[in-house]
């Protein structure tokens, strides 16, 4: 129910269940307990993380009396620490829903809206405002895992009140519906995923029992 991101050296954890609005820090090289970085700009669950080197960004998720979902991007520097500051609105408000990113954009995917969401959104990570339509998924689902190298985006699993385990792929640098890449090797949701250049690997999920395939 946290969502994650990171830059080459600190790693950035934010919100949780019941809704929080607090992040925490670690320094990726070493061991220790995780510190306070400071406060999201909403209190929520369910919420994506993703961004670059430099800016992190925390988008949608459920909101704190856990009745509805919400549209609010926020945004820190990683190397610093603070309260998050607004971005801007995703273009659908959706939970459950995953994150890719280049060096230079972020892509919002899928989701529960309450119903099940196709939607890739996508903002410039460098400046603020409202994210644009980049296109569809291949299948609306929630509980989807999504990574990235610089060009390609995939977007594995999720539930469309059946576990799924299609895998979509999208080139970030044009627009328009994700094409079919593959499966995951378990139909499964709200499995993690993580990315080199050349690689990309899922690991964890439900069915809804709890899975430990990679």
């Amino acid at each position: 129910n946290k969502a994650n991101l990171s830059s080459f050296t600190r790693g950035v954890a934010g919100g949780g269940y019941p809704a929080s609005n607090i992040m925490e820090y670690v320094h990726i090289a070493s061991i220790g307990n995780a510190a306070d970085f400071g406060n999201l700009t909403v209190a929520s669950s369910q919420q994506a993380g993703g961004g670059n080197n430099v800016r992190g960004i925390f988008h949608g998720g459920l909101a704190a009396d856990d009745s509805s979902e919400h549209n609010v991007m926020s945004y820190i520097t990683i190397a610093t620490t603070g309260n998050a500051s607004d971005f801007g609105d995703l273009s659908a408000s959706r939970r459950l829903h995953s994150n890719a990113n280049s060096p230079t954009k972020l892509y919002a995917c899928g989701g529960a809206a309450p119903g099940n969401s196709n939607v890739i959104d996508q903002v410039d990570i460098a400046t603020t405002g409202n994210a644009v339509d980049f296109g569809d998924l291949s299948l609306a689902r929630w509980g989807v895992s999504g990574s990235s190298n610089a060009t390609t985006a995939l977007v594995g699993g999720g539930n469309d009140d059946s576990n799924q385990s299609v895998i979509d792929q999208f080139n970030m640098g044009t627009t328009g519906t994700a094409t079919d890449f593959g499966d995951v090797s378990v139909a499964r949701f709200q499995t993690g995923s993580s990315s080199s250049q050349i690689r990309c690997v899922f690991g964890g999920g439900e069915t809804p029992t709890k899975v430990n395939t990679i």
